[in-house]
């Protein structure tokens, strides 16, 4: 980790503290803790990982960051689920992530983009994480094949490409960078009921990106549990259940495409994860606990009805699978 990152991210908490901003600072704390338990959790591993795990780093590393630039970072993501679980040489997104905001965004006057995209083509995952910064100088030349000795038969390659903007002499140029493996299935390790070697996994389901992170900040609280990955629609959450297989998935009941209970419907509630639906309308609670969800959660959720939830769905993990209940009524 670069140790600027980590002086970067203390002074923004000391802004926020000064600022009387207690939740802003309790928010950076907890994802700086996220990313430094990531990171130190890796030196015992293998310098592969699966792909939405490297996608939970580089979110929580963006997260920290935004707060940082405030309104000057601007990061979006288009990421096929069916490449989460592809192996990755750890760190490498987030280190492509890394320079497109110290070598693009932090060079920009005014806002800019960090545009992250996985997909897989044919036999291997491309990776590209697109910044709308000054660009590469154009007698600048860089070496294919970096990676390759830190990355032993990972045949990494990363490729920088400038390109201009356009005709806006404002946007001067963009910086696309891609790195592309050969596609292989890295599933994270997990047993029975999706326990984790390291925990519970928990797969989270929202259309808003502030929602998400919303329930990640609560799942904070309860190591016991970690993040396998993020949907953003129905059928994000349909490709991931199988390839991630999450103990418990916090779902939305309103995503684009389909809802949540036509999730539950295509997959059958026998073959779901336990359910946790989170949402801004009370109408379908009764419709949750048919569907057998585990519990109906009604935004803003408070930190006490979130941990009565976690304590529910923690004695239902930990129980004999024969004959358990899912529903949370009793």
């Amino acid at each position: 980790m670069n140790p600027h990152f980590l002086f970067n991210t203390l002074n923004t908490i000391a802004v926020l503290v000064r600022d009387d901003d207690r939740q802003g600072a309790v928010r950076i704390v907890e994802q700086l803790g996220d990313v430094l338990r990531r990171t130190l959790r890796r030196r015992h591993r293998t310098n592969e990982v699966p792909l939405s795990e490297e996608l939970d780093l580089v979110q929580q590393y963006l997260g920290i960051e935004q707060a940082r630039f405030s309104d000057r970072l601007h990061p979006t993501f288009d990421i096929d689920a069916r490449a989460l679980t592809a192996a990755v040489p750890s760190f490498a997104l987030q280190h492509l992530v890394e320079n497109a905001i110290r070598h693009g965004i932090a060079r920009r006057a005014d806002a800019g983009r960090v545009h992250v995209t996985a997909r897989r083509v044919q036999d291997a995952l491309e990776l590209s994480v697109h910044d709308d910064g000054p660009g590469i100088e154009q007698h600048a030349t860089f070496e294919e094949g970096h990676g390759r000795r830190e990355h032993a038969g990972a045949s990494a390659r990363v490729v920088w490409r400038p390109r201009v903007a356009g005709r806006r002499a404002v946007a001067a140029g963009r910086t696309i960078a891609t790195l592309r493996v050969p596609f292989r299935e890295l599933k994270p390790e997990s047993g029975p009921c999706g326990r984790m070697r390291s925990g519970w996994g928990a797969l989270i389901a929202d259309d808003e990106p502030a929602a998400r992170r919303g329930v990640r900040q609560l799942l904070a609280a309860f190591p016991e549990f970690v993040v396998v990955g993020e949907c953003r629609t129905g059928a994000d959450v349909l490709a991931s259940l199988d390839t991630l297989e999450p103990a418990v998935v916090f779902l939305d009941v309103q995503m684009p495409g389909m809802d949540g209970f036509e999730v539950i419907r295509r997959r059958t509630p026998e073959r779901m994860p336990a359910v946790v639906f989170l949402t801004a309308y009370d109408d379908f609670a009764i419709k949750a606990f048919e569907a057998q969800a585990l519990d109906y959660l009604v935004k803003p959720v408070s930190e006490a009805r979130f941990a009565a939830t976690m304590k529910r769905l923690t004695r239902q993990l930990r129980a004999p699978r024969r004959g358990r209940a899912r529903s949370g009524s009793s």
